[in-house]
């Protein structure tokens, strides 16, 4: 009976998640630099996010591909989980980890004396609940100012 009970359970879990509405990018909202090795910058960025769902849905550690200007620059890894209230838009801090490909810290530094920079991020991001998850597609493009990139910030610390 407890067998029987656990599966009508699990169904029930599965169907009520099925489906994720699409979360909707607001606003990038900064970043801070936390340390560089190599040709990895360790950012702490800030955005804002509206989580049409009616569930609370956690973003898993996921990659992505990052250009800027059209050029690929290398990948954004999200280092933790970050959860995204139900129903609400809200700004969420997560770190990441930026893989430059060879050359491409010159290019990144560039960027900032320009007026402005088109940033796009491309690639599967993986959320759910607890264990069901899903990938979702991920093509976001912004235009921000180059000034808004405070790269100086890279080489003060």
């Amino acid at each position: 009976m407890k067998k029987i009970v656990s599966l009508f359970i699990l169904f029930l879990t599965l169907a009520s998640c099925g489906d994720f509405e699409d979360l909707e990018f607001k606003k990038f909202q900064g970043f801070q630099v936390d340390k560089i090795e190599g040709s990895s910058v360790y950012l702490n960025v800030n955005f804002e996010i509206y989580n049409p769902n009616k569930f609370t849905l956690s973003l898993k550690p996921s990659d992505l591909d990052i250009f800027a200007d059209e050029v690929f620059l290398g990948k954004v890894y999200l280092l933790e989980k970050v959860k995204l209230i139900k129903r609400t838009t809200g700004v969420y801090s997560a770190p990441v980890k930026l893989e430059l490909e060879n050359g491409q810290m010159v290019k990144l530094l560039s960027l900032a004396m320009k007026p402005t920079v088109n940033i796009m991020l491309k690639g599967k991001v993986k959320g759910g609940i607890g264990i069901f998850s899903k990938r979702m597609e991920i093509e976001e493009s912004r235009e921000i100012k180059g000034a808004d990139l405070k790269l100086g910030s890279i080489f003060g610390k």
